[in-house]
């Protein structure tokens, strides 16, 4: 049981790294897009 408890863990905790990733990622196209409609007005 414990061990399945800490693979689900794991599991989890990579899965909201790779979220995390995500947020960042898109955070920086966001900034990228606005740097560009801002040299385009």
């Amino acid at each position: 049981m414990s061990l399945e408890l800490g693979r689900n863990i794991e599991q989890l905790e990579e899965e909201k790294m790779r979220l995390g990733l995500d947020v960042d990622i898109q955070k920086l196209e966001a900034k990228k897009l606005r740097k560009g409609k801002n040299k385009i007005e």
